[in-house]
C-alpha cells in the first residue's frame, strides 16, 4: 500500500508541474502550431511540418526562405512566392496571415524598398506602404517617405525628405503631397524643386510638365514674400500666395499671371499687376520673353498695368494701363520680326526702341515717370492714337 501511495503522489506531482509549466508558456500557446511564442521571443526556424502549416494558412510558398518565429509574428529571410503570384525577396516580418508588417529589405516587381512598414502589393507594379526609409521604383527614388501609394504609372507620397525622377532629371526636397505620373509631377509644398535647368524654392500647390525629359511648363505658387525664381535668363519675383505659369520652348519663355509680379531680364525690370476680381473672370496677362532680347511682347489682361522701370540699354521708365485687353510688342533689334501690322490693328501697340517711336492703337493710358514726385504722369489718356 505504501508503494502504491508513493507512486500516486509522484504522478500527481508530475501533473501539477506540467500544468504550471503550461501556464508559464512552455506548453502550447498562441502560434505554437508554427513554433511561435511570446511577444519578444525568437525561436528556431520552422520545421518542415510547421512550415507546411504556415504556408497553408498564408497561401505563400516559402521553399527558398527561412521562416523564424518572432513573437506572435514571423521573420522571413530569403525568397518566397506570395499567394498573389509575385516573388518577394529580402528580410521581412509577416503576421500570422502572411501580411508584411515591416521590412528591412524588400524587393518585388523589380522595385526595392528599405526599412519600412505595412507593405501591400495591390497588383503588378502597384503597392501601398506606410513608410519607407528608401524606395527605388523605376525612375523614381524616394528617401524617408511616408504614406506611399503606386497605382499604374502614378506615384503619390504624403511626405518625403527627397523624391527624384531620373526620367525628368528632377528632384523635390522636404516635400509634402507629391504626386507624379508620366511626364509630370505636382506638390502641395516643397522647399526646393530642381529640374534639368531651372530650380524653384519655397512653393506650394505647384505643377511641372515635361516633354522628353525637358521642362515645358511650370505652374507656380509662392510660399513666401519677395520670392525670386531664376528661369534661365529671366527672374520672376512674386509674393506669398501669388502665382504664375512659365512655359518654355527653346530660347523662348512665356509668363502668364493673374497676380502682381516683377520680371527681370538682363536689360530691364518690369512689373505686371491686374485688378484681381476682373483677372479671375476675364483672364491673365501674358509676357513673351526671348532669352537673348528679353521681353518682346505683352498681352495685357483687362484692367492691368505694365510698368517698365527703365534700363540703360533702351529707354526711360514708362507705364501702360489698359481697361480692356491690350497687346503690344517691344522692338529691340533691327531684324526682329513683329507680330502685328500696326497700321491696321486695334487694341495693340508697339514700343520701338530702334526707331524711337511709340504706336498705340486703342484705348490705353501711356505714362512717363515724373522724377520730382516720383510718380507716373499721364501723357496719353484713353485715346485712340
Amino acid at each position: 500500500m505504501d508503494k502504491k501511495r508513493v507512486l500516486i503522489c509522484l504522478i500527481i506531482s508530475l501533473l501539477i508541474i506540467s500544468l504550471y509549466a503550461y501556464a508559464d508558456g512552455d506548453g502550447d500557446s498562441g502560434g505554437d502550431e508554427f513554433g511561435g511564442g511570446g511577444e519578444d521571443s525568437q525561436g528556431e526556424p520552422l520545421n518542415e511540418d510547421q512550415l507546411a502549416a504556415y504556408q497553408k494558412q498564408t497561401g505563400h510558398e516559402f521553399t527558398s526562405a527561412t521562416v523564424t518565429p518572432k513573437g506572435e509574428n514571423y521573420e522571413v529571410q530569403g525568397t518566397y512566392k506570395g499567394k498573389d503570384g509575385a516573388t518577394y525577396n529580402g528580410k521581412m516580418t509577416l503576421d500570422p496571415n502572411g501580411n508584411i508588417i515591416s521590412y528591412e529589405e524588400l524587393s518585388v516587381d523589380n522595385m526595392q524598398f528599405r526599412n519600412g512598414k505595412n507593405f501591400k502589393r495591390t497588383g503588378q507594379g502597384r503597392y501601398t506602404t506606410d513608410s519607407a526609409e528608401m524606395l527605388k521604383d523605376g525612375e523614381w527614388t524616394a528617401v524617408s517617405g511616408e504614406v506611399i501609394a503606386k497605382q499604374d504609372n502614378e506615384l503619390s507620397i504624403a511626405s518625403a525628405a527627397t523624391v527624384s525622377d531620373d526620367s525628368t532629371g528632377s528632384m523635390a526636397t522636404n516635400v509634402f503631397g507629391y504626386e507624379a505620373g508620366t511626364d509630370y509631377f505636382k506638390v502641395a509644398q516643397a522647399d526646393n524643386i530642381f529640374t534639368n535647368r531651372i530650380s524653384f524654392n519655397n512653393i506650394i500647390n505647384s505643377r511641372f510638365d515635361f516633354d522628353s525629359g525637358d521642362l515645358t511648363k511650370a505652374d507656380i505658387t509662392s510660399a513666401k514674400d519677395d520670392n525670386a525664381f531664376q528661369l534661365q535668363e529671366t527672374t520672376v519675383i512674386v509674393d506669398n500666395g501669388e502665382s504664375f505659369t512659365a512655359m518654355f520652348n527653346g530660347q523662348e519663355q512665356i509668363i502668364q499671371t493673374e497676380d502682381a509680379i516683377e520680371i527681370k531680364t538682363e536689360n530691364e525690370i518690369v512689373n505686371i499687376s491686374m485688378n484681381q476680381t476682373i483677372a479671375k473672370q476675364i483672364g491673365e496677362s501674358i509676357v513673351y520673353i526671348n532669352n537673348n532680347l528679353g521681353i518682346v511682347r505683352v498681352d495685357m489682361g483687362k484692367s492691368s498695368r505694365y510698368i517698365n522701370n527703365g534700363n540703360t540699354t533702351f529707354g526711360p521708365p514708362l507705364s501702360l494701363y489698359a481697361n480692356d485687353r491690350f497687346e503690344f510688342e517691344i522692338k529691340k533689334h533691327r531684324n526682329q520680326t513683329l507680330r502685328n501690322n500696326y497700321s491696321a490693328c486695334f487694341q495693340c501697340g508697339l514700343i520701338d526702341y530702334i526707331d524711337k517711336q511709340l504706336i498705340i492703337r486703342g484705348e490705353v493710358e501711356f505714362e512717363r515717370l515724373n522724377e520730382e514726385l516720383p510718380t507716373f504722369t499721364d501723357i496719353i489718356e484713353s485715346l485712340v492714337v
